[in-house]
């Protein structure tokens, strides 16, 4: 699933409408009875509802809502919040529709002040601000707030369209909303969520407990500066130019169920073990054995023919008990791992968990990179540190190595970043000049190759527990072992990884998984 640009949506727009011969007008009315009938299917009580609307389109479809509601015998008050003097034509006939058709729906306006600075003056003790405190989610809200008495607030003041940062006085009105008790949601973004490279991190957005948007998320659901203020959103239908869509480049996809289906492969009948290929996992220490079983365990559910574990002499034991299906090889060492000659020839080496980052650890990862230029590596964990501080290393790996770091990690790789965007633009870069594929783990785990981002759509919080990128570095080994693309074996990984975690939290709480329960829902 594309993501789109503020640009580009704006273009599929247009597009659209040309293409389906419909006016604007008709566009803004299918995404306005979305909108309405999400709110009958999840908010089925006879709330009142307050609409912020602006005066470009997004406010516009916040109009078009009101009149639905008012139409459904809902209590519908209305602020418009006139952030510029021009007001879109679909804004000005929606208003004259609901002010004409509707004179029981309360209308009012924002004065905008003579100047920013008066406005706060006369509102300092009226508003507090409130970013910087993510709203509740919807489920938890719904579960503890929701009634059938309680204002519920609907911010469209501003939509995908801003460009600009928002002026200090409609900050306040954006404090406004936060302020309310009620359930908030905000129609396409939060208002005031802005990407522009002017952007302030004192800048006030709309924290609210759901968004609505259209067609696909944006952005700033995705990123943890913004995304962590979006407790809650879902994506409504609106049909858009399928040839614009076909034909646009977009720096993001969005990895849905849909894309992944078109990339797993089946299993034919006259294969075997062999078909699958035989994978290496190389890693643990005393008292880290348990980190390459957990991959191991992971590299063979995900799909391997054959699995060996290359461990340090005293995981031989625990290794043989703990994982019969595995071969296991050791090193010379007793407790930590040293270079090993490795009999075979492998599919695919996944290496770094739990091995440390000794000399006999770094010796080790330099003479596989030396003995297999060709096998696909995935670089985890400690292998990931002896990278990042070691360039000769860094030169050895072999095109489309896949390393997977935490954000500690990443920032021994790239460097600091200052902000979201400016992580995103480092990781591309490095993984363009090096020529490898980043898999950036967090809330929404990015994979880029250099030219691209894809944002895994799965996961919650429950694998913020041990051992979980672990299972991660075996469920991508697996599929490089049978022959995937490193990227595809990236973006599917990282997917059926996070699914697992969806699937087992289903019918328990988050907190109760552990990284075995990753590698028991695999399938």
């Amino acid at each position: 699933m594309k993501i789109l640009t503020n640009e580009q949506m704006r273009t599929a727009d247009e597009q659209t409408i040309r293409e389906q011969q419909i006016t604007s007008w008709d566009h803004m009315e299918r995404a306005a009875n979305n909108l309405m009938a999400w709110i009958k299917k999840n908010l089925p009580n006879d709330n009142p509802y307050h609409i912020y609307a602006g005066v470009g389109n997004n406010g516009g479809d916040g109009l078009a809502l009101a009149r639905l509601l008012a139409q459904a015998g809902k209590k519908v008050k209305v602020t418009l919040v006139p952030f510029s003097e021009v007001h879109t034509e679909d804004f000005t006939k929606n208003l004259n529709l609901l002010k004409e058709g509707f004179p029981q729906v309360e209308i009012s306006s924002v004065s905008q002040p003579e100047t920013s600075e008066d406005y706060l003056q006369a509102n300092e003790k009226t508003f507090a601000a409130v970013k910087g405190k993510p709203a509740k989610g919807f489920e938890d809200f719904v579960a503890n707030k929701y009634n059938g008495s309680q204002t519920i607030t609907i911010d469209a003041v501003f939509g995908v369209g801003l460009s600009r940062r928002v002026s200090p006085w409609v900050q306040r009105v954006l404090e406004e909303i936060n302020r309310q008790k009620g359930l908030i949601i905000s129609i396409d973004v939060p208002s005031g969520m802005y990407l522009g490279e002017d952007r302030h991190e004192k800048d006030v957005f709309v924290t609210p407990h759901v968004v609505l948007t259209f067609f696909a998320p944006k952005l700033p659901f995705l990123l943890p500066q913004t995304g962590r203020y979006i407790p809650y959103w879902e994506v409504l239908p609106l049909p858009l130019s399928f040839d614009y869509l076909k034909e646009t480049n977009t720096e993001y996809d969005y990895t849905t169920e849909k894309e992944i289906k078109r990339l797993l492969r089946t299993r034919h009948r006259f294969t075997n073990k062999g078909t699958y290929g035989h994978a290496l996992i190389v890693g643990g220490s005393y008292g880290k054995i348990g980190a390459a079983i957990l991959s191991g365990k992971a590299t063979l559910r995900s799909g391997a023919g054959l699995l060996t574990l290359l461990l340090p002499k005293c995981g031989y034991q625990i290794a043989q008990t703990a994982l019969p299906e595995a071969m296991v090889l050791t090193a010379s060492q007793e407790e930590e791992l040293a270079p090993t000659d490795v009999p075979f020839s492998p599919s695919a080496i996944g290496i770094g968990i739990g091995m440390g980052t000794s000399a006999y650890a770094q010796g080790t990862l330099a003479a596989l990179l030396r003995n297999f230029p060709t096998v696909p590596f995935v670089i985890d964990a400690d292998a990931l540190n002896l990278v990042a501080s070691s360039e000769d290393l860094l030169r050895a790996l072999p095109k489309n190595t896949i390393l997977t770091p935490h954000p500690k990690e990443l920032e021994r790789l790239i460097g600091k970043w200052s902000d979201d965007l400016d992580r995103q633009a480092k990781a591309k870069e490095f993984a363009k000049k090096h020529k490898v594929i980043l898999v950036l783990k967090g809330a929404f785990t990015m994979i880029t190759d250099g030219d691209h981002f894809w944002v895994n759509s799965t996961g919650n919080p429950a694998l913020a527990t041990a051992g979980s990128g672990d299972v991660l570095t075996g469920v991508i080994t697996g599929l490089l072992s049978q022959g995937y693309t490193p990227l595809n074996a990236a973006i599917v990984g990282v997917y059926i990884h996070g699914k697992a975690a969806d699937t087992y939290v289903r019918n328990t709480k988050k907190n109760t998984m552990i990284a075995s329960n990753i590698i028991d829902f695999l399938s």
